[in-house]
């Protein structure tokens, strides 16, 4: 039998989120649905794996990536030029800017990696993620022309997850 390996650590963290069937999405827009046996001793894919590596065009054993996106979550996509890999601080799209002034935190704390001074420029309607940034770039080797996904699971919780996508 053909299955996909879920790492327990992944299946342990969201369990009490993560439904049997997830609906996948790549990011050219490739939309697949699989079953997920939401077994924490032995997590796998039990459906739709099969289809997943013909798709793709998969043979032998891989690693898939997975992020894991919470009804109701609110997400931010951050594109790194040249300049944002090399400055002090992010300039984060206008939208972000928003969502986090109407929050009133003047720090952002991503994961276990860094928490980070909020600068708003309110006559200019820009904000900065500034004090925290360098670090947190250069903890996780982030590079120019990666996009940065910010989600907030809980809108209302100074707690953001992360990854990028090359």
């Amino acid at each position: 039998m053909i299955f996909g390996e879920v790492g327990k650590v992944y299946a342990v963290k969201w369990k009490d989120v993560l439904d049997s069937i997830w609906h996948l999405v790549d990011k050219d827009e490739n939309y697949h649905n699989i079953v997920y046996n939401q077994d924490l001793n032995q997590p796998v894919i039990v459906a739709g794996w099969i289809t997943l590596r013909n798709f793709y065009q998969l043979t032998g054993n891989h690693l898939v990536s997975l992020h894991h996106y919470v009804l109701g979550s609110v997400t931010f996509k951050v594109y790194l030029t040249e300049q944002k890999v090399s400055c002090s601080s992010l300039d984060v799209p206008s939208v972000m800017h928003y969502f986090l002034k109407d929050k009133g935190w003047t720090h952002l704390h991503l994961e276990d990696v860094a928490e980070c001074r909020l600068v708003f420029n309110h006559w200019r309607k820009t904000l900065k993620i500034e004090a925290g940034w360098k670090h947190f770039y250069k903890t996780l080797s982030f590079t120019t022309d990666m996009k940065i996904v910010f989600e907030f699971i809980d809108p209302d919780v100074n707690c953001v997850l992360y990854w990028s996508c090359v």
